[in-house]
């Protein structure tokens, strides 16, 4: 009877352990499931990794793994919160994540090996277009107060010059489209967005600049405090931009946006989802589409997450995914 006993318990313990293991052991292969359209899919978590808390991108995939996992119950989307594009490449390649969210001069700068990727043979063409995202613009702003209404008229002044990919890069693009240097400023400062703005309140500051989405809640409530104008450029500077950054595109921020005196010419550049090639046909097959079908729920949780899966092509400067491309051409937007 007591050796009766001891298999009971032993086949249950050994019948306990089986069903642990089939439900996540993280050396475990991914299991696969036929959903109710015949697709075979691999049971996963998704690491995107996407910015801040607060931004749009958080906003956006957490909104998207809401609808994805409501389509496919396969897919877990996890949103990983970071300090931004440069980031959320090297948590790609490091395996981290299997999506992420960057501008698209990154990527194109990560597959080419340059800026932070310089030497990383790890980075040559690793990167794999999935879809367009929102535009993040250089936007320019100075108290009303100064008079100015493009960078030119700050000679002289103090500057401020937000941290990140606006100092380390399009800095050095605005001071060479103006033929100016640092030293036709009384001094220029590098700091964080946060630290800038307040800077502009207390009058430490002349004019500050920082490459963001429109609009950006932190300079609205500096306009409010203080009275903004955002700068313009001339056609003729926005054409010298291009030139430097293909991925430049014109863009206007309307008067509206900051309570300014003028709309402003400027230039921005759009954010991208990318993957490395190994990601997950059917995965990311699957991402595109259900972007694709809910632009009304992604618009409904945020304006610029309604941008996702717009002007496709328009950006379309690193190969596609083989699972984004099988969509787009079924749907025609791909030949």
């Amino acid at each position: 009877m007591k050796k009766l006993l001891c298999l009971s318990l032993a086949l249950l313990i050994a019948l306990s352990c089986a069903a642990c293991g089939s439900n996540g052991d993280a050396g475990a292969e991914p299991a696969a499931s036929e959903s109710s359209d015949g697709i075979a899919r691999t049971t996963q978590n998704i690491h995107i990794a996407t910015g801040t808390s607060t931004g749009v991108g958080y906003i956006t995939v957490s909104t998207l793994g809401s609808l994805l996992n409501k389509t496919y119950p396969e897919y877990n989307i996890v949103p990983e919160i970071t300090t931004g594009g440069a980031e959320n490449i090297n948590m790609l390649l490091s395996g981290d994540a299997q999506i992420a969210s960057c501008m698209l001069d990154d990527a194109i700068a990560c597959n080419n090996m340059e800026r932070n990727w310089e030497g990383n043979e790890s980075a040559k063409d690793s990167l794999y277009y999935i879809t367009n995202s929102y535009l993040t613009s250089i936007t320019q702003f100075a108290p009303k107060s100064t008079g100015a209404k493009e960078l030119s008229d700050l000679k002289g002044k103090r500057v401020g010059v937000a941290s990140g990919t606006m100092a380390n890069y399009y800095w050095q693009y605005l001071l060479e489209a103006y033929g100016m240097t640092e030293e036709d400023f009384d001094k220029v400062e590098i700091m964080g967005i946060k630290d800038l703005l307040t800077a502009i309140q207390d009058g430490a500051l002349d004019y500050g600049v920082h490459v963001a989405s429109t609009p950006n809640t932190s300079i609205q409530d500096t306009a409010l405090s203080v009275g903004l104008n955002i700068l313009t450029m001339s056609d003729e500077i926005i054409e010298k931009m291009i030139e430097l950054n293909p991925s430049f595109q014109k863009y206007t921020i309307t008067k509206d946006k900051y309570e300014s005196d003028f709309d402003a010419n400027t230039v921005g550049v759009h954010n991208v989802y990318v993957c490395k090639a190994d990601a997950d046909e059917q995965m990311i097959y699957d991402f595109v589409k259900t972007i694709d079908e809910n632009n009304d729920t992604l618009t409904a949780a945020h304006p610029q997450a309604g941008e996702v899966g717009q002007k496709v092509m328009e950006n379309q400067l690193i190969p596609f995914h083989p699972g984004a491309e099988r969509y787009y051409k079924e749907i025609g937007l791909v030949k």
